[in-house]
């Protein structure tokens, strides 16, 4: 069992993705914004970071910036429906140059979750 920070502020996505999470036998710590993910990352030391690219305060690419400061061997998912002016593909790629190990696009699929938390996890 692996212990899992998801940080997104909408929680309806948080909550599918503990659900989703904790169903496949893991701990979930939820966060619904990046600088409350910041500090539960660091006080908790979590084995996989999911994180929301676009969201207020603090984005997700600033968001997995900060954690490879903290911890540069971090494992971290990144997740993105793209915004009003960012289309989702963009936000994948430029979340994977910022070092997320995997990216998934909004709306995804439960397997998708699933499988992406153990490629993560592998790693």
């Amino acid at each position: 069992m692996a212990t899992i920070l998801i940080i997104d502020d909408d929680a309806e996505v948080r909550d599918v993705l503990s659900a989703v999470i904790e169903q496949a036998g893991h701990a979930v710590i939820a966060a619904e914004n990046g600088p409350a993910g910041l500090q539960k990352f660091a006080d908790e030391r979590p084995d996989l970071v999911v994180t929301d690219i676009i969201m207020p305060e603090m984005d997700g690419l600033e968001i997995i910036a900060s954690i490879r400061l903290i911890d540069p061997h971090a494992r971290v998912a990144a997740i993105s429906g793209g915004g009003l002016m960012v289309d989702a593909s963009y936000c994948m790629k430029t979340a994977s140059s910022f070092g997320a190990f995997a990216v998934m696009q909004k709306p995804f699929k439960i397997d998708e979750v699933v499988e992406t938390v153990r490629r993560c996890l592998c790693r």
